[in-house]
Formats: C-alpha cells, sequence, structure tokens
C-alpha cells in the first residue's frame, strides 16, 4: 500500500478502527444471553459517529478505481461551448434543432 500523504494514512486508520467497532459489536450482540440494556446502544451510536465525522472529514475524494488513468481528478472539467461561440466553427448549435 503507498500512501500518498498524511490524511490518507489517517483516513485509513480510521476505517480500520471503524471495522473493529463494527466486528466487536457484533460479536458482543452474538454472545448476549437474554435482554440487552440500553447502555448497549452507546457502541452502535459512537459507531454512527465516527463514520458521520470521517464522511464529513473527506468525503470528497474520488475513488480510484472511478478516475480514469492519466487524469486529474482535481482539475477543471473541459467547458462545453466556448463563449460568443468562439471555436465552435460559427455559431452555437441549439440543443434541440428542429427536423
Amino acid at each position: 500500500m503507498r500512501v500518498n500523504g498524511i490524511g490518507e494514512l489517517k483516513r485509513t486508520l480510521v476505517e480500520v478502527i471503524l471495522i473493529y467497532l463494527i466486528v466487536d459489536f457484533a460479536t458482543d450482540i452474538a454472545e448476549s444471553e437474554g435482554h440487552l440494556s440500553w447502555t448497549t446502544l452507546v457502541m452502535p451510536l459512537s459507531i454512527l459517529l465516527i463514520a458521520g465525522s470521517l464522511r464529513l472529514m473527506g468525503g470528497s475524494h474520488p475513488r480510484p478505481e472511478l478516475v480514469e488513468p492519466g487524469l486529474d481528478p482535481h482539475a477543471e472539467p473541459p467547458r462545453r461551448n466556448a463563449p460568443d461561440g468562439e471555436g465552435s466553427g460559427g455559431s452555437p448549435q441549439p440543443l434541440n434543432p428542429a427536423r
């Protein structure tokens, strides 16, 4: 695994902690006998809060498998039409041409 920065390393660490908490909660529920108390909700509530903070912390990074090779995911998208019809070979074309 190659880490591109400290932010990616922090995000990976939080994801590993979340997975551990989810597995720990699932095993606690599977091993419990009888009724559960309201304090059992502390673990899933903490999981939701950590997952929410992780989402707010850096959800703007695209997944690598969705980015085409050789393209910068943070670059501005190309413009569809140049202003005043420049570069389009004449006047701008209507969106729905009449036939």
